[in-house]
């Protein structure tokens, strides 16, 4: 197999985040809209977009998916794939309709402005570690800054022109 020449629009859409059982069943994270929408995917890829992962559902929490890998088959190997993530490609994701709607991998990349509309960082990543959405920019000198991702720090995004406007706390 060949590295996917693309991964730079591969997408995460799940993580592993525990063994579930003993027959090789696993707890995942779902970062799609709904809890179940992971199941739409045919098969899902790792990091590199080379290896394939068919999943299937056993059930659905309101805190985890409990699902099944074809090819993980005992508990060893479940808790050996903790920590997985799983991408799809960006083309195999719904088209986005609204213009105020977007993808969190979409703003990777865009300019900072502040009010004034001057660069002053680039957008490194969206995350969310389980308190709410935070979004990470890169000052021109190299620091690195997490802020929370509302609409009090973060009022305007224009994906068209690949920007998006900031309103640092005082605290920075």
């Amino acid at each position: 197999m060949t590295k996917n020449e693309d991964t730079k629009d591969l997408i995460c859409v799940a993580k592993i985040i525990d063994a579930h059982g003993i027959k090789g069943e696993v707890k995942l994270k779902s970062f799609t809209g709904g809890q179940g929408d992971i199941f739409d995917f045919k098969e899902l890829l790792d990091n590199s977009g080379v290896l394939k992962y068919k999943l299937k559902k056993k059930a659905i929490t309101t805190k985890a998916i409990i699902a099944s890998i074809s090819g993980v088959t005992d508990r060893n190997m479940a808790e050996s794939m903790v920590g997985t993530m799983f991408y799809v490609n960006r083309i195999d994701l719904p088209e986005i309709e609204d213009r105020e709607e977007f993808y969190y991998n979409d703003l990777v990349g865009m300019d900072a402005l502040n009010q004034q509309k001057q660069k002053i960082a680039i957008v490194k990543g969206v995350y969310n570690f389980g308190a709410g959405d935070l979004i990470e920019i890169e000052f021109a000198n190299g620091d690195l800054e997490m802020l929370p991702f509302s609409n009090k720090v973060v009022p305007e995004i224009n994906i068209e022109q690949k920007y998006l406007i900031i309103d640092l706390p005082e605290v920075i």
